[in-house]
């Protein structure tokens, strides 16, 4: 690598090394030039001149030339050798003013963000290539920002309409109830169990707002402790019992052995309630969610695997994006970020989740070590 980098500006070191030796090569005919011009017909020119300016005669200058010049010519040599010099640095440093103005105005170009290609001279080359590339990578994430924040505006704009159903279908039904005292038991019982739904829905709808506020605002901490992945997996499916019974889905836990790791639990059942609900609402009714536990190479992997309609690669590239949804064109089925925070979650426990689809089959694994990692946390 550090090959690499002595070469890289070599045209720019060369073209430098010819300029210093062209200029020195220079500084030394000019030199040459005068002092010889000062020895010869620079002198007479100059003793004609003091002779023409004092009004004497031409031995009285030349004398006067002899005291004053030669008897000084050293002097004069070095001081001319200086002024050679000085103006070789000057030379020197207004080249390298054009290198560094050049560089300046590519930066400006770039912190503008003009989107225009770079380009700089042949011997900064090197140079013009890593801005152009960084000049890319900033529109990308330019780009990408952009299109985080529209995916979170668009949802927030869904969310907010949404609001408004059950909102007023609870105001409606408890107007009713209100105005009308003599309802019959049976019929305020329902008013007041479908009241009920839709306040729950507007609460799940506050929540997934807080999401999106906590997604923005926070990062993930981890407060790690020893627990049992066995246990945890089977409380989370446990609970989920009724929402698989409406489904008419099972789902199965395979594990050789009870499997022990240092990690945050809350944070951790997160992800794997994520994976769960999202097998439950993707799976096909009369179907079994299969979730396996296998340990390999100091690291367990989690799968959560379901049947149902298969996704194809390029939203499955995106599914771990923030504020995505497979499915963005009906009613807003969460917040989209899920998975985000669950990548998020599974990476600060110096793991990873990987997810496939194949033969109507749809896989997520969770990677996680088994020992635990100080750094992650």
């Amino acid at each position: 690598m550090k090959a690499g980098k002595n070469t890289e500006f070599r045209l720019l070191r060369r073209r430098l090394w010819l300029q210093i030796a062209g200029s020195v090569l220079a500084g030394v005919m000019v030199t040459v030039a005068l002092v010889s011009l000062l020895q010869g017909r620079m002198a007479r020119c100059i003793t004609d001149l003091i002779a023409l300016v004092s009004r004497c005669r031409l031995t009285q200058a030349a004398e006067l030339y002899e005291r004053v010049f030669r008897s000084h010519r050293d002097l004069f040599l070095w001081l001319l050798i200086l002024g050679v010099v000085l103006c070789l640095i000057h030379l020197h440093l207004r080249r390298v003013e054009g290198y560094l103005r050049e560089v300046n105005q590519a930066l400006g170009q770039l912190t503008e963000n003009t989107g225009h290609q770079i380009h700089l001279s042949s011997e900064l080359q090197p140079l013009e290539r890593r801005l152009n590339l960084l000049e890319r990578q900033m529109q990308t994430q330019q780009e990408g920002i952009r299109e985080q924040e529209q995916k979170k505006n668009d949802l927030v704009m869904y969310l907010a309409h949404d609001l408004k159903t059950p909102l007023a279908c609870s105001i409606g039904y408890l107007n009713l109830l209100l105005d009308e005292p003599d309802i019959p038991s049976g019929l305020r019982e329902k008013y007041l169990r479908i009241a009920l739904t839709k306040s729950l829905r507007l609460e799940e709808m506050v929540q997934e707002f807080l999401e999106i506020s906590r997604y923005s605002l926070t990062t993930v901490v981890l407060h790690r402790q020893t627990v049992c992945l066995n246990r945890m997996l089977a409380q989370l499916i446990h609970e989920l019992h009724p929402v698989l019974a409406n489904r008419n889905l099972d789902c199965s836990l395979e594990s050789a052995k009870d499997i022990r790791i240092c990690c945050d639990p809350d944070k951790l059942q997160r992800v794997f309630d994520n994976l769960l609900r999202n097998a439950v609402q993707y799976s096909r009714e009369g179907t079994c969610i299969q979730v396996q536990m296998k340990t390999a190479d100091g690291q367990v992997r989690i799968s959560v695997t379901s049947q149902g309609e298969p996704v194809d690669r390029d939203r499955l590239d995106h599914v771990f994006d923030p504020f995505y949804r497979v499915n963005p064109g009906g009613s807003p089925q969460g917040t989209g970020l899920g998975l985000a925070i669950a990548r998020q979650i599974a990476e600060k426990h110096g793991g990873r989740i990987d997810a496939d689809s194949t033969d109507g089959k749809t896989c997520f694994t969770v990677t996680l070590p088994l020992k635990e990692d100080r750094a992650a946390g």
